[in-house]
């Protein structure tokens, strides 16, 4: 019931130097880390409680030579979901593939971090397209659509990049998100731009 034991809520982090969240809302799924494999308490633990360098090293405590079939898959994801978020995404790169096999993590959840992997190997185009698999009802939606902004302006389309930070942001605050997009935008208008003025005060006055 490993998924279920990790049932939380995370907040996104206060306001960021760019537009990449690295604390999204996360909801880890029920069917995750229920196959075959031993997790044990203090993996457990640390994702529960967001120690993701001690998670890492508690996997790396695990036999690789023992996991096989599915199971690869699923323990690709956990590593590269704990590498993310420990801000070592690309030590995660290589295990794209395996992840791709994971039947136990959640589709959007997989997707996700399929895309941020993506992102990270600068392949924005095909990260734009797996972003764009993920539902708008997902729990991690705002997060996907703001790496999406992230790799439509790594391909130049500033355009849409700025049309998917507008709409996060027409959002009544708080809400999770809207200060990565109101920084976002406020950075590519110019901070001297008269006009970014209020994204500014929102940030100030919601997101301390």
């Amino acid at each position: 019931m490993f998924f279920l034991s990790l049932l939380a809520t995370f907040a996104f982090a206060q306001p960021l130097p760019s537009a990449t969240p690295d604390d999204p809302t996360v909801l880890i799924g029920p069917a995750l880390l229920e196959g075959r494999i031993e997790w044990s308490e203090e993996i457990q633990s640390a994702l529960a409680e967001r120690r993701y360098s001690d998670a890492i090293k508690a996997l790396q405590t695990i036999d690789a030579t023992t996991i096989a079939g599915p199971d690869t898959g699923d323990f690709a994801f956990v590593m590269a979901w704990a590498l993310i978020r420990a801000n070592q995404r690309k030590e995660a790169i290589p295990l794209l593939a395996k992840i791709e096999l994971s039947r136990t993590a959640p589709a959007d959840y997989r997707w996700l971090t399929i895309g941020e992997l993506l992102l990270a190997d600068d392949r924005p185009n095909e990260a734009a397209e797996v972003f764009d698999k993920i539902e708008p009802n997902s729990r991690v939606a705002t997060r996907a659509q703001l790496q999406l902004a992230r790799s439509f302006s790594n391909m130049g389309a500033t355009k849409k990049a700025v049309e998917i930070y507008e709409t996060i942001a027409a959002r009544p605050d708080p809400e999770e998100g809207n200060e990565i997009a109101l920084w976002a935008l406020a950075q590519k208008r110019g901070l001297s731009n008269p006009t970014v003025e209020p994204l500014l005060r929102r940030i100030w006055m919601h997101y301390p």
